[in-house]
């Protein structure tokens, strides 16, 4: 009834343009998590003091 509602349907070229837009926004989101998983766990590794041998008492 009301087709103002509806979005238009856009050319290829414009579409692309979106697409590619959203991939490079979406890797900056995944390399900034990645990216703070690692310095979370280097940080905590550090702060842990726990000595990493291996001592067997046999």
């Amino acid at each position: 009834m009301f087709l103002g509602g509806f979005p238009r349907k856009l050319d290829r070229a414009t579409l692309l343009k979106q697409l590619g837009m959203h991939m490079t926004m979406f890797g900056i989101w995944m390399a900034a998590v990645v990216r703070g998983l690692e310095l979370s766990l280097s940080v905590l590794h550090y702060l842990c003091e726990d000595k990493e041998e291996l001592k067997l008492d046999l």
